[in-house]
């Protein structure tokens, strides 16, 4: 009975694998995502139908400790199955209620003292389970939309940051242009084109400030021809 159980939940863990590489290889469209996550759903499903029929394969009468050690099992892969679960609620309830019920089923088939018991935990680590998986999955798409929101920010960022750049080098590039057009007309005022000595111009500025210095200071000035 124990290799029967072993081949069957291999049989069901191996199906997740073949769908799962199947998808990776096949790289569907994303509209076809969807079917092939049912297909995955399905799967999971009989994986937890496999587990929860351990109780009819390793019963046996009067072992209660090990009947109990079974449910422990259980109610541990169910727990991480949570964790793992989280994103996809019906993956989650199809997988709790695959792997529950074989073991509800299997306490009205046999004579079980703490029959009564037993079910009213299982029913209540179902609710718990359930409520807990809401949450699980409620705080992981939060956080998939806080990140998704983050990288929109740095995108945003780093296309202001490279306009930015580009709108200082080309302000650096028009304000080396112009300064070298205020050189030029500079060199064009104060020196003669012919020549490129000093103009009137210049002389008379060069004047001004030589006796503008003289009133100041008091200094002598004078002029050579």
């Amino acid at each position: 009975l124990a290799v029967i159980w072993l081949v069957l939940i291999n049989l069901a863990e191996l199906l997740i694998l073949g769908i799962g590489y199947r998808y990776q290889m096949a790289k569907p469209a994303a509209e076809d995502a969807p079917k092939w996550g049912n297909r995955l759903i399905f799967a999971n499903t009989l994986a937890g139908l496999a587990w929860g029929s351990s109780v009819w394969f390793f019963w046996v009468d009067g072992e209660f400790m090990l009947y109990m050690l079974n449910l422990t099992v259980l109610v541990g892969v169910s727990a991480i199955c949570v964790i793992i679960m989280s994103p996809l609620r019906n993956a989650m309830l199809l997988f709790s209620a695959g792997i529950l019920l074989p073991p509800l089923m299997h306490l009205l088939a046999v004579d079980n003292s703490y029959a009564l018991q037993i079910s009213i935990g299982l029913v209540i680590l179902f609710i718990v389970e359930q409520q807990y998986s809401g949450v699980a999955e409620r705080q992981l798409n939060s956080g998939l939309e806080s990140g998704q929101r983050n990288l929109a920010l740095v995108e945003q960022l780093s296309l202001a940051r490279a306009a930015l750049n580009k709108a200082n080098q080309e302000l650096t590039s028009k304000n080396t242009e112009l300064s070298s057009m205020l050189e030029r007309v500079r060199v064009m005022a104060t020196r003669d084109e012919l020549t490129g000595a000093f103009n009137r111009r210049y002389i008379s500025e060069q004047l001004e400030r030589q006796v503008a210095l003289k009133a100041r200071h008091g200094t002598p000035a004078s002029v050579i021809m």
